[in-house]
């Protein structure tokens, strides 16, 4: 009887998760970037509200502002509804283009943060994936050694702790002489009770049975 492994939703979800992670990592970076860039080549002014439009159709916001004596006006970079005619807000203007602003160095901070949530998602993620490729590169060194015996599976065992996305874990458990030998967490849905009194391949690295892999693929 052929089985094919059916693997955890959360081994699919730690793929989702960390591609998230990489895109928090990449963006951050780019607006870091951007903010070092603008923080060299800024420098603050505080400029006055001249207009401020707030409708269905448009939000905006009209600014005035003097560098070296000479005004300049601009719609500041973004909306905020607390400010009125009349109110001073800091702006930073382009040093080779005054009449160019950006509205705030926050970003940098901002930036940081994208930047330290994506690398804490890679890397814990990334050692999930990592452990999974290191126990699957182990099942397969063991059946290269081609050592195995043909074990009856006397019961199946729910894991009710090791729960995840409202799936339980099942673990096959057989027995070699006194020792009792369990299978991986199987997170098939597939009532594995139909399977006790078959055997199935259980593959090992010495006599010792600490390395071993239950090889619940094929059951005779």
């Amino acid at each position: 009887m052929k089985r094919k492994i059916v693997l955890p939703i959360a081994y699919y979800v730690s793929y989702l998760i960390l591609f998230v992670g990489v895109a928090l990592f990449a963006f951050g970076s780019v607006v870091l970037g951007k903010g070092i860039y603008n923080k060299n080549n800024t420098s603050p002014v505080e400029a006055k509200v001249m207009t401020v439009i707030e409708n269905d159709d448009e939000r905006y916001i009209l600014i005035t502002y003097t560098v070296e004596g000479k005004q300049y006006n601009a719609e500041l970079p973004y909306f905020d509804g607390t400010l009125d005619i009349g109110d001073k807000v800091t702006v930073y203007y382009y040093n080779d283009n005054p009449q160019e602003i950006n509205g705030s160095d926050k970003y940098l901070l901002q930036s940081i943060i994208l930047i330290l949530c994506g690398l804490c998602i890679i890397i814990y993620k990334g050692l999930f994936l990592i452990k999974y490729f290191k126990e699957k590169k182990r099942i397969e060194l063991l059946k290269k050694r081609n050592r195995c015996e043909l074990l009856e599976i006397i019961c199946v065992e729910e894991i009710e702790k090791e729960i995840c996305y409202g799936v339980v874990p099942k673990v096959i458990i057989c027995v070699l002489g006194d020792k009792e030998i369990k299978s991986s967490f199987i997170w098939e849905s597939y009532k594995l009770d139909a399977l006790v009194g078959h055997k199935v391949k259980v593959y090992y690295e010495d006599s010792s049975y600490k390395n071993y892999y239950v090889d619940y693929t094929e059951v005779e």
